[in-house]
């Protein structure tokens, strides 16, 4: 949006901005992995950091939904985190931003928001193998829970070798991750079959 920094939609019109930005852009991802595919060929894997997280992992969630070819072969997923609602109301940058008061002075409550953010939360299970999805943590990530991101690769039982854990915080991990390759390694490994 001309004007706004990335993550301004998500955060000034909450809550159901998430939910369109997220539904909206794990669609866009479906269709350029179709155009990758049609244009280049070859395993195809689709990543996300910090919020676009929330969108690879609406992808490893629900991409039986798609056609074959719009489905990615892996999944990374780098500063996840469960719920949304967490973020929104456990996460730092969120709380420092005033946006869960925010919320509730428009009538938001957090169950009110968990109901709602059932539409993009994790599957139980991912449609994705899971030894196909990377997940990176940082732990001691105040603005997107460590603790949540952890439970959901417990949950799909990521294998340990997928599982790659820093000591350090949502702001350190694109800079842990231009030092330490070994995440991406892994998932060339994972899109190589091995």
């Amino acid at each position: 949006m001309p004007g706004r920094y990335g993550g301004e939609p998500f955060f000034a019109a909450g809550p159901t901005s998430s939910i369109d930005l997220i539904a909206g852009q794990a669609l866009e991802s479906a269709l350029l992995i179709v155009w990758c595919r049609q244009r280049f060929g070859g395993k195809l894997a689709l990543a996300g950091i910090s919020m676009t997280s929330f969108v690879a992992r609406q992808a490893a969630s629900r991409c039986h939904l798609w056609p074959a070819e719009a489905r990615p072969d892996g999944v990374m997923l780098i500063s996840l985190s469960g719920r949304i609602e967490d973020v929104t109301f456990g996460g730092a940058l969120a709380v420092t931003l005033g946006l869960d008061r925010a919320l509730a002075r428009a009538g938001w409550s957090r169950e009110a928001l968990a109901r709602l953010s059932k539409l993009i939360d994790p599957a139980t299970q991912p449609a994705l193998a899971p030894s196909t999805i990377v997940s990176v943590l940082g732990e001691t990530d105040r603005w997107v829970p460590y603790d949540d991101g952890l439970a959901v690769t417990q949950q799909w039982r990521l294998p340990s070798a997928n599982v790659f854990r820093y000591p350090l915080g949502h702001l350190g991990m694109p800079v842990q991750l231009t030092r330490d390759a070994a995440p991406f390694e892994r998932l060339r490994q994972v899109l190589a079959g091995r």
